[in-house]
C-alpha cells in the first residue's frame, strides 16, 4: 500500500469566483449604456393593416428636447415631419431612381421645436409597398445636448430579403418536382414475381 506524506497530497483547490465576478461585472457595465440610451426615449406604433402608412409616436424620456430623428426606410414615397420640422429623405421612390434602402433625416428648426422633456410628437410614411416588408428595425434619436440614443425594436418599412423574395416559387417548384415523382412512380411498371 502506498502513502502519501501529509507535505505532499495536493491541496483540493477552490473554484475561483473570479471568472464569475469578472465576468458579470463586465456584463454590468456594458449593459448599463445601453439601458440608458433605450430609457432615454421610447418609439411606438408601425405599420397600418394596409402596409402603405407607417406612423411613429417619438416619446421623451430624456432631460434635453429631442431635436432630430433618423427613421430608415425602404420604398417610402412620401413622410410627414411634426411643424416646424425640416427633413431630408434618401431613397424615395421615384421615376428614375435607383430602388435602394434610405433615411429620412427629421430634423427641428430650433431646439424650442424640439420634442421638450415629457412630450411626443408624430412622424409617419407613406411607402409603395411591394418589396418592402415590415420587421424590426432601429432609429437614431438626437437630442439638444448633444447625445443621441438607438432605439430598437421599431417596426420599419425594410427590404425583403433574398430567401423572402424566393420562398414562393421554392415552395411552388418543390411542389411540382414532387408531383413529378408521385407521376414517375405510377406510370413504372410493376414487376411481377414468378416462382418456378
Amino acid at each position: 500500500m502506498i502513502s502519501h506524506s501529509p507535505e505532499r497530497d495536493p491541496k483540493p483547490r477552490r473554484p475561483s469566483i473570479f471568472p464569475v465576478t469578472a465576468g458579470l461585472g463586465l456584463m454590468a457595465i456594458l449593459s448599463r449604456p445601453v439601458e440608458a440610451q433605450q430609457g432615454k426615449a421610447t418609439i411606438t406604433g408601425g405599420a397600418d393593416a394596409s402596409g402603405h402608412t407607417y406612423s411613429w409616436s417619438v416619446t421623451n424620456r430624456h432631460t434635453s428636447s429631442i431635436v432630430r430623428v433618423e427613421i430608415p426606410h425602404f420604398r417610402a414615397n412620401l413622410f410627414f415631419a411634426p411643424p416646424e420640422w425640416g427633413q431630408d429623405c434618401t431613397g424615395l421612390v421615384n421615376v428614375g431612381v435607383r430602388e435602394a434602402p434610405g433615411v429620412c433625416d427629421a430634423r427641428a428648426s430650433t431646439p424650442q421645436a424640439g420634442i421638450a422633456p415629457g412630450r411626443s410628437a408624430t412622424f409617419s410614411m407613406q411607402i409603395a409597398s411591394a418589396g418592402a416588408q415590415r420587421r424590426p428595425g432601429s432609429m437614431l434619436v438626437h437630442f439638444a445636448d448633444g447625445t443621441e440614443s438607438l432605439i430598437e425594436n421599431v417596426e420599419l418599412p425594410q427590404r425583403e430579403s433574398g430567401g423572402d423574395q424566393f420562398i414562393p416559387l421554392i415552395g411552388l417548384s418543390l411542389v411540382f418536382g414532387l408531383w413529378v415523382v408521385i407521376q414517375t412512380y405510377r406510370k413504372r411498371p410493376r414487376q411481377t414475381h414468378n416462382e418456378d
